[in-house]
């Protein structure tokens, strides 16, 4: 199987200054960091609830917890936030 390709620097930054110019900027940008940084897919983002990724003061959990109704395989598992 072949190895999916991947953005170039360049490519990333510019799927981010298009962002930039478009209606809900902040929350796309996040979205698609979520994605980037912890390889996390569009369904399980979008599945995510704020206690999944924020603790009760607000600062972001290290780690957030995917259920198996929330991953493709239907197997939970543990996704690691880079700080």
């Amino acid at each position: 199987m072949a190895q999916a390709k991947t953005l170039t620097p360049q490519e990333y930054q510019q799927v981010f200054n298009y962002i930039s110019t478009r209606k809900y900027a902040k929350r796309n940008e996040l979205i698609l960091k979520m994605g980037f940084k912890t390889g996390m897919r569009v369904s399980e983002i979008a599945n995510l609830r704020l206690s999944d990724v924020l603790h009760k003061d607000g600062k972001i959990k290290g780690e957030i917890r995917l259920t198996g109704e929330m991953t493709k395989g239907g197997f939970p598992r543990t996704v690691f936030v880079p700080q």
